[in-house]
């Protein structure tokens, strides 16, 4: 993916409904909207327009708690769903929260300030963002075509690598909006890393001929056109206007680079104060060290990169959304994350000391299909005595700990950001590395702590070989509290304090017939119990049941034996 590409902001699958939706442009009846009168319709009207007066004055929490605070009066009111959705769009919340609003607002179907076509819309863009094209179309398909509309098409298309659908969509809009900086953006992208077409081709010689209208709309056109100017000179002046403006990309830093606009040591000065300022992409970096043409260029960059502290994304399929960051100080890594499915969850996060992984945590597959459970219960924390050994893994309050260096797991390889400078390390996700299950934890581990269930502070620790339970203890602080005696991987009996005085009085036993389990689960119910209170070595009470499952109990009185 060229710089080109990985340096466009988001607003290639970012928001296109303009923000002033929110602050009163547009806040008028949307004709054909749905007014039915609701009970609770002014009430849900106050909400919202706190949340748009403390949008106008740009506090978007504020304006996010209040349309929260609202919820229950979302089924008044559809506005109330919709802004929420283009509050969280703004605030960059995960993208299906987002989507969850604004479909809420369309089941609910009460609209005042809003309507429905503006919220397929913003459904459709948020859909794109997920990757879900198809459905995109389908969220698409009942508005009247217009710009918008039609430029959400092209995205669908391009994201599911229709290129012939693309193609002809694109000299459509080229045809029905000549001005529109979008699309002509969307082509010289998409072209950047390889020579076009012949139906490409035409389309990027249609937005050469009305490079300088769209430049007034979008100034940045004409560093991503340069590339495709046949004459060197005539790029070279686009390049040389544009950078001659207030704002200037640094995602134009290789061309102008390429082109001899710039020496190596200004390209390295303006790429890392760039980098030092905001996020940059890693492409930029690979772009502008692989133009640089002398030593000392590379020695420049080589000293910039050992002192850099800042983020770098990497947008490995160029839809403007990252899959990965990484957060640098001192030349070294020191926290990435990776949102595969570009929601806005990060599916893997790892923190680094020294440039290597200390601890991260990573989403467990459950161990049964449809098992529930929320994303957060499901959370692994680990930590790695040295990288790749896992040291201990935490799901919730059970801790796995493998035996040292017995269980290897490493879901990021480090390898040189640059070819030739092995010393600046960027994390990158090894998507053939194997999720993670309970099942294999457990495999890997010699022992497990849990809460315990007989105090309020206890630990139970289970010990295990190969996987398979031995023995498990439970303890309050140093007092033992529960002793249990496993073969083959079967509890057989327990020793357990009942009464707190320190001393194991009851044992239960269990059946040698139980069913295979997973050390995880609760103990089955014993099939027989004995308790000896007064420490003398007789026990006083049992109870059990016999062949025909009945319950049988029997004590110690001082008049004998007694049982029921």
């Amino acid at each position: 993916m060229s710089a080109a590409m990985g340096a466009r902001n988001l607003a290639r699958t970012a928001f296109m409904l303009p923000v002033l939706l929110v602050m009163g442009a547009v806040l008028v009846r949307a004709e054909g909207a749905a007014v039915a009168a609701a009970p609770d319709g002014p009430v849900a009207d106050r909400y919202l327009s706190w949340s748009i007066a403390a949008a106008e004055d740009g506090r978007w929490e504020e304006a996010e708690r209040a349309l929260e605070r609202g919820g229950d009066f979302a089924e008044s009111s559809s506005d109330l769903s919709y802004l929420l959705a283009l509050v969280q769009s703004k605030l960059d919340r995960p993208l299906r929260s987002a989507l969850s609003s604004v479909r809420q607002s369309l089941e609910t179907g009460r609209w005042l300030r809003y309507s429905a076509p503006a919220a397929r819309l913003l459904e459709a863009e948020l859909l794109i963002g997920l990757r879900e094209f198809e459905a995109a179309f389908q969220a698409l398909a009942p508005l009247e075509e217009d710009a918008t509309v039609a430029y959400l098409r092209l995205l669908s298309a391009e994201g599911l690598g229709d290129g012939r659908a693309f193609n002809s969509g694109a000299a459509d809009f080229l045809a029905a909006w000549p001005f529109d900086a979008r699309v002509p953006r969307l082509i010289l992208e998409r072209l950047a890393d390889r020579p076009p077409g012949d139906a490409e081709r035409m389309l990027v010689d249609a937005v050469l001929r009305r490079l300088d209208s769209l430049t007034e709309a979008d100034p940045s056109l004409a560093y991503l056109a340069a590339p495709f100017v046949r004459d060197t000179a005539s790029g070279r002046r686009l390049v040389e206007a544009y950078r001659a403006g207030s704002v200037v990309d640094a995602a134009s830093i290789p061309v102008a680079l390429n082109l001899g606009i710039m020496d190596d040591a200004s390209a390295v000065e303006e790429l890392f104060a760039a980098a030092d300022k905001g996020p940059v992409d890693s492409a930029l970096f690979v772009s502008v060290w692989k133009l640089l043409r002398n030593q000392a260029g590379k020695d420049a960059f080589t000293l910039r990169a050992s002192l850099f502290s800042g983020t770098i994304f990497q947008d490995r399929d160029g839809d403007g959304r990252p899959e990965t960051r990484v957060v640098y100080d001192g030349g070294l890594p020191s926290r990435c994350s990776y949102d595969a499915d570009q929601d806005g969850l990060s599916e893997l996060s790892i923190d680094f000391s020294d440039g290597m992984p200390v601890s991260g945590e990573i989403p467990l597959l459950p161990a049964i299909s449809g098992e529930p459970g929320t994303e957060a219960d499901r959370r692994l924390k680990i930590v790695w005595s040295r990288y790749p050994h896992i040291r201990t893994a935490t799901l919730g309050s059970t801790r796995f700990i493998p035996a040292p260096v017995a269980f290897p797991f490493a879901p990021v390889r480090l390898s040189s950001l640059v070819a030739g400078l092995p010393t600046f390390r960027f994390p990158e996700f090894d998507r053939m590395v194997p999720r993670l299950t309970e099942r294999s934890l457990v495999s890997f581990s010699s022992s497990i702590e849990r809460r315990g269930t007989l105090r309020d502070d206890s630990i139970e620790t289970i010990e295990l070989v190969a996987g398979t339970p031995r023995r498990a203890t439970e303890r309050a602080g140093a007092e033992l509290v529960a002793s249990t005696v496993y073969e083959r991987g079967r509890p057989v009996s327990r020793d357990l304090d009942l009464d707190g005085d320190g001393r194991l009085e009851t044992r239960q036993r269990f059946s040698v017939r139980q069913t295979e389990s997973s050390p995880l689960d609760q103990l089955p119910l014993p099939i027989f119990s004995e308790s000896d209170w007064d420490g003398d070595g007789v026990y006083e009470y049992s109870e059990g049941s016999d062949g025909d499952g009945n319950a049988l109990k029997t004590w110690r009185d001082d008049n004998g034996l007694r049982g029921q």
